[in-house]
């Protein structure tokens, strides 16, 4: 790696890689929300994660174990 690392291209090609990759995870979160928020209740959750996760800096296993306790109580009752 380090004949790798002296070429002075290097750090244009990593930042062009990073741009694609953050593109693609953009367009994948975009057509997930888009097939599955689709009623008021399942956007009331999303918007209820976003602000837990964003606001009140909630861990991100702990938020998926409530969606997941959410999902089953709201499926069986």
């Amino acid at each position: 790696m380090p004949r790798l690392e002296r070429r002075p291209e290097v750090p244009h090609v990593l930042l062009g890689v990073n741009a694609a990759a953050m593109g693609l995870m953009v367009h994948v979160c975009f057509g997930l929300a888009k097939s599955s928020v689709t009623t008021l209740p399942s956007m009331a959750l999303a918007v209820a994660a976003f602000v837990l996760l964003e606001k009140a800096r909630m861990d991100a296993g702990l938020l998926i174990l409530l969606g997941i306790v959410v999902g089953f109580a709201s499926y069986f009752f």
